[in-house]
């Protein structure tokens, strides 16, 4: 119907509900009743706005049970307030109690509304408040109240006692009616069990009761109806009506299918029919979908009706909701499946410990099959009956338990399970069950375990680790200071571990890292020091703490392990042996923490190595220093490039032929800001370490080259550039290519480059050296071997390498006048090199007597100080012009 037809009502309406949707449902109901209509969401909100608002409205709407201030709240405060206690208000609730009506009336609400309400019924009601309201306006009454009954309006004029004992008692019989219409669905539920195999006989005595039977079916919950045999209602009763939202005269006469929607395909038509095609009674569950109830499942039996004559006549229908059970049934299936299917042992025993039901897991994990299982007492499965009586005891307390235990399975074997067991409560609170289940952890345990080994010890040694070392240190030093002792860290590194691994593989390392590992367990062991440790710190690092220890002990314990570490290894056949070098910090001389312990000892240790190895050195102040001051240049290497505090010089390098100048050596100089000068040889090794030689390199390198095309373009004669290389460099994959580059980019032709290799990181890697230098000499570079004679060379490698000069280093040349053994060594060197075609320079040259031996040798070529000492490029460039001008007159 169009509101053109129904005109909106000219009624102000405040409607107070916390439920968005339900209050979304109301305004659209209200909006195509009323003319205005104003939405709150709690009781709060609601009190605020009305007494913040100039326009009152005509009626309140408000739900019981919301948030910060309920219905009752709400309502008695607007009769509180004189601008509001005139608003007839109407109470919305879900709640039908005594007590809720007592309260909305003690609160002052004209009227009470249970949820759900027809939308009809609640209009009517707004209606009849908005005219009530009218009247006590004219007649100036607030006792009268107006009740709506039978059709009829009444005005009485009460006491609110009075109507309230009366309301109350009317509640009251309608409640005991109530009970008794309960009991009675009660009775006929009890009756449907016994009503298939009676139905028959029953029928006729209905037809002779016909009375009764509508009576009887009136007031069941049951659904009940005739059907004759062209498959049309003859009778419904009210618990179809209210099922369907259908009213019995829509019903009667038309066919069964109007009320179905089968969802199984099996609709009560064809119950019917197979029921009057058979003659026999027809049982079926059948599950319907009502548009207004959505799924709707129903225990329907259909049996026949006969006359008098004993023919047929009729088929009736009983049916039952069982909605409700059919759906805790599909639960109570899911739970079963979720049970039985559950990775976890579950086991339901009674209060004496005996098995009712194990899962399909329980076999799974223990072996046994459930008939094994159950009926017996849950002791025999755990092979300790304690843990099975503490979960028992626990759940006699009505307390849940949980342990980790270990278990056996039937064939034997061990396991360790999680169990958690819990209590099971029936709806009068009784005990009358426990759940027990279990999880097998052994794979988490045994990881866990794993975890924790990996975490404190070494898995190739099975020695304890650098943090389980850590601890052991720390509680030491705890220790020591309480009983005033001393104790000893030991770094311990075996010399030329490298070597193994390159020549006879790791496998072979590894095993003498474990063969060294029993030794010096063996070691504790014999010297009765079971309280010291000894751990792997990696790779061929070992660490001892001695605890408690004196000098004279320490001493000879450390010449012990030097003989035990030297004694022959037989490893696959292959016989090796090996020699340590110890550094050892002692406590609390040389600190008293573990870090400053362990920066000591391995301080002793590189002492140790750099003098000479197979030894062992205890920690001085001077390294120390030593270490303070690497640690500084260190850090400060990281930007001296960038700074600009590395500059190039140049030494000249003289020919012994005509006295002129044939080349330069780019030398390196690093001037600091607070440090000053600081040599080479205190830097280039760091760099080397830190890994900075590789840039510091290419810059030296682009910055002679580009120095020495900048001289001949500015009128010198070509000369040689020398520069020299780190063995870092020389290994560098790419370095003949970045060479090649740098000439490119500088424009200067590769004749005048000369790179100058030591003769110790040629021979580190022969046959890599030999390709390097290969490729340089295709390139047109020429190569140099400094500090040749202070190495191992093999001949037949030199034979090899592509040379152009050896460099004949300082040390033989320093007293070459006064020493023949010098002397002969360079002699030596001399007529090899020219043997085989290669060139001569002797470096360090400061004294004549030294140029004139060097000379009366046959060297080629020298530099020193004799001629000059390392210069700026401006100098240089000054010096060389000088010479030649001075040669030239």
């Amino acid at each position: 119907m169009s509101t053109t037809e129904n005109p909106k009502k000219d009624i102000f309406i405040l409607a107070v509900e916390d439920s968005k949707t339900q209050a979304q449902v109301i305004k659209y109901f209200l909006d195509a009743r009323y003319s205005s209509v104003h939405l709150c969401f709690d009781g709060q909100e609601a009190l605020e706005w009305l007494k913040s608002t100039q326009i009152k409205p005509d009626i309140i709407i408000s739900d019981i049970q919301m948030p910060r201030m309920d219905g009752y709240t709400l309502c008695k405060a607007i009769r509180a307030d004189e601008n509001l206690k005139n608003i007839p208000v109407i109470l919305l609730t879900s709640l039908s109690e005594p007590n809720n009506i007592i309260q909305s009336i003690e609160a002052g609400a004209d009227k009470f509304l249970v949820k759900p309400f027809d939308q009809t019924l609640l209009s009517e009601v707004i209606d009849e408040a908005y005219i009530n309201m009218q009247r006590r306006a004219e007649k100036g009454a607030d006792d009268v109240i107006s009740l709506r009954f039978g059709g009829n309006d009444f005005f009485i004029a009460a006491d609110k006692v009075r109507l309230l004992d009366l309301l109350l008692s009317s509640y009251e019989d309608s409640y005991y009616k109530s009970t008794q219409l309960q009991e009675a669905r009660s009775d006929l539920e009890s009756l449907n069990g016994e009503l298939e195999e009676k139905v028959q006989e029953r029928t006729k005595e209905l037809l002779i009761k016909e009375e009764q039977f509508r009576t009887l079916s009136e007031n069941t919950p049951n659904l009940i109806a005739r059907i004759d045999k062209n498959l049309n209602f003859v009778y419904v009763n009210e618990a179809i009506e209210k099922l369907f939202g259908i009213s019995r005269e829509e019903l009667i006469g038309k066919p069964v299918s109007m009320l179905e929607d089968a969802i199984d395909g099996y609709s009560c038509s064809d119950a019917v029919k197979e029921l009057f095609s058979s003659a026999k009674a027809v049982r079926r569950e059948i599950r319907i979908d009502i548009p207004s109830k959505g799924v709707v499942w129903l225990d329907a039996t259909y049996v026949l009706e006969y006359d008098d004559k004993g023919e047929i006549s009729y088929a009736l229908n009983v049916s039952t909701d069982i909605t409700e059970r059919k759906e805790a049934e599909i639960e109570l299936h899911k739970l079963s499946q979720a049970v039985e299917q559950s990775q976890n042992s579950i086991i339901l025993i009674d209060t004496y410990g005996t098995i009712e039901y194990v899962n399909a897991s329980f076999t799974k994990l223990t072996g046994y099959a459930g008939a094994e299982a159950v009926g017996k007492n849950i002791n025999q499965f755990h092979s300790k009956s304690a843990i099975c009586d503490d979960i028992l005891t626990q759940l006699k307390l009505s307390k849940s338990f949980d342990a980790e235990c270990t278990n056996k399975r039937k064939d034997g074997t061990q396991y360790i399970e999680m169990v958690i067991a819990s209590p099971i409560y029936q709806a009068d609170g009784e005990i009358t069950h426990y759940m027990i289940s279990k999880d097998d952890i052994t794979d988490n345990k045994l990881a866990q375990e794993r975890i924790n080994y990996l975490a404190n010890f070494d898995l190739l040694t099975g020695l304890p680790n650098r943090a389980t070392l850590e601890d052991r240190i720390n509680f030491a030093i705890s220790f020591s200071k309480r009983n005033n002792e001393k104790f000893a860290v030991l770094f311990l590194d075996i010399d030329h571990f490298k070597d193994i691994n390159d020549t006879l593989g790791h496998t072979v390392g590894d095993i003498l890292l474990v063969e060294l590992s029993k030794r010096f367990q063996q070691f504790i062991h014999e010297e009765n020091r079971e309280e010291d440790i000894v751990s792997r710190l990696g790779g061929d690092e070992f660490i001892f703490l001695m605890l408690p220890i004196d000098i004279a002990t320490i001493a000879r314990l450390l010449q012990r392990l030097l003989n035990i570490i030297s004694k022959p290894f037989l490893i696959e056949q292959n016989e090796l042996v090996v020699t340590a070098s110890i550094g050892v910090a002692l406590f609390p001389d040389d600190g008293t923490t573990q870090e400053i312990l362990s920066k000591n000892a391995d301080a002793a240790l590189h002492h140790a190595k750099e003098e000479g190895r197979n030894c062992y050195r205890f920690f001085t102040e001077k390294m120390q220093e030593d270490s303070s001051i690497n640690l500084q240049l260190n850090n400060a290497l990281f930007h001296a490039l960038e700074e600009e505090q590395l500059h190039v010089v140049y030494q000249p390098q003289i020919s012994l032929h005509n006295d002129t100048v044939i080349g330069a050596e780019a030398l390196l100089r690093w001037t600091h800001p607070t440090l000053g000068n600081i040599p080479p040889d205190k830097f280039i090794h760091l760099a080397e370490q830190n890994g900075l030689i590789l840039q510091i390199g290419e810059w030296v390198m682009r910055s002679a080259v580009k120095q020495m095309q900048s001289w001949i373009e500015s009128g010198l004669a070509p000369m040689i550039i020398a520069v020299n290389l780190s063995a870092v460099q020389f290994r560098h994959a790419n370095l003949p290519e970045l060479i090649t580059d740098i000439l490119k980019e500088t424009k200067l032709l590769p004749q005048y480059l000369e790179i100058e290799l030591t003769e110790a990181a040629a021979m580190n890697d022969p046959a890599h050296a030999c390709k390097i230098m290969d490729d340089l000499h295709d390139c047109g570079i020429r190569m140099a071997i400094d500090d040749f004679g202070t190495g191992y060379s093999s001949l037949s490698y030199l034979k090899r390498f592509e040379v152009y000069k050896l460099k004949i280093d300082q040390s033989f040349v320093r007293d070459i006048d006064t020493n023949p053994e010098d002397r002969a060594i360079v002699k030596a060197i001399i007529v090899l090199s020219k043997s085989l075609g290669i060139t001569t320079i002797a470096e360090g040259v400061e004294t004549v007597e030294q140029l004139d031996c060097l000379r009366e040798e046959g060297c080629d070529e020298i530099q020193g100080y004799y001629y000059s000492k390392p210069l700026r490029a401006e100098e240089f460039e000054a010096f060389v012009r000088e010479r030649s001008n001075s040669q030239k007159a």
